[in-house]
């Protein structure tokens, strides 16, 4: 089973974004929430599943960030490929407040950051004053950071917070770090969009 199936795609024609005097043809794929949501859990892509996997992924994540920073602080290292990673978990009230970030959490961060439509930040950046719930907010500058998701630097891939890899991609395998299918984080964006259940 597909998530799109041949009745979902859609093709038209549009003025080019590139010159709006010639079109481009756009093949699109849709279909409601509850429809694509029952498709990914069908494929074994559950809510309940997508639990499990993050937080088995974010504790990884710490254990290794943990790590990597103890060897660097060992042997003088720096790691210029994961700057930024140790930049903000080397703060250690950071560190200490993502012992309690679990899938839960990263829920209501994410309804924050769609209902609010809060953009990406940059390592330096924070949110206004006020933008979002204070007890949230250094959850939501993490989720929000735009440097997170690079396979060829990062210690870890994160797509909003969320540790995944790309099915067609082998890098994290020759990594000891556990990584979560991207299908997990559709199935959950599908529940954060408020239309099901959570």
């Amino acid at each position: 089973m597909d998530l799109f199936w041949a009745y979902d795609k859609k093709v038209y024609t549009r003025a080019a974004d590139y010159d709006e005097d010639e079109e481009e043809t756009v093949i699109e794929y849709s279909s409601p929430v509850n429809k694509v949501a029952q498709r990914l859990d069908i494929l074994g892509f559950s809510l309940k599943k997508a639990r499990q996997e993050f937080d088995r992924a974010f504790h990884t994540l710490l254990y290794e960030v943990d790590h990597a920073l103890e060897e660097s602080k060992d042997e003088d290292e720096s790691y210029p490929h994961d700057a930024d990673l140790h930049k903000f978990f080397g703060a250690k009230e950071n560190r200490e407040r993502f012992d309690k970030f679990d899938f839960d959490v990263w829920l209501r961060c994410m309804r924050e950051i769609i209902g609010k439509k809060l953009r990406r930040l940059t390592i330096d950046e924070s949110l206004s004053e006020g933008t979002t719930d204070h007890d949230l907010e250094p959850y939501i500058r993490f989720l929000l950071h735009d440097e997170w998701y690079d396979y060829s630097n990062s210690l870890s891939c994160l797509f909003y917070g969320f540790p995944v890899y790309d099915t067609d991609s082998f890098i994290m395998d020759e990594m000891n770090f556990h990584t979560v299918d991207i299908r997990y984080v559709f199935r959950s964006m599908l529940a954060v969009s408020g239309t099901l259940e959570t």
